[in-house]
């Protein structure tokens, strides 16, 4: 029986010198047992050379096909410049990468390419709040036709004296029923 097997469509056979002979002794000695084995092994290993060059010339190569269904799977770079993500910073990342047609992933790329290390929504949202405090401060102190300002969180009431004593009596008559 040889050792050779018959080759696999696709597989290249390997070269002499990188087979393992299938006893140490042998592969030490440089021949196999008989001239006849060795002789078979040679004419199966030309015509496995011979068939394997011939599927090379009728069929593309494996790299070949890779390449062409890499080319067709990569899509071209997409270029933002800062401009164009000014006009979605007022929205949350996941908003931002929606509107402009991308995934938030490769938003987050291209803010690095940039430079943008944060998404700056909650910076602006700070800013925005703040300015709105801002505002109701000016009112207030604009008005000064003896109202007061009410603080309810982000909310500012305008009372006059006589509301404010009002509804400081509704709130303590509230919390005595409880």
């Amino acid at each position: 029986m040889s050792s050779a097997s018959p080759p696999r469509p696709g597989v290249s056979p390997l070269p002499a010198s990188l087979r393992r002979a299938p006893w140490p002794l042998q592969a030490m000695s440089g021949h196999s047992g008989s001239s006849s084995d060795s002789d078979q092994d040679e004419v199966a290993l030309s015509d496995a050379t011979n068939d394997y060059v011939e599927q090379e010339e009728t069929a593309p190569s494996d790299s070949e096909a890779e390449d062409t269904t890499r080319s067709r799977r990569r899509r071209q770079r997409i270029h933002f410049d800062v401009e164009q993500l000014q006009t979605v910073y007022h929205l949350p990342l996941k908003t931002a990468a929606e509107r402009l047609g991308i995934c938030e992933a490769a938003l987050k790329r291209i803010c690095r390419r940039n430079h943008i290390s944060k998404w700056p929504y909650r910076q602006l949202s700070s800013v925005r709040r703040r300015i709105a405090e801002l505002k109701d401060r000016r009112a207030v102190m604009l008005a000064g036709d003896g109202t007061n300002p009410l603080n309810l969180g982000t909310l500012t009431l305008l009372l006059t004296t006589s509301q404010l004593a009002a509804l400081n009596i509704e709130v303590s008559r509230s919390i005595r029923l409880r």
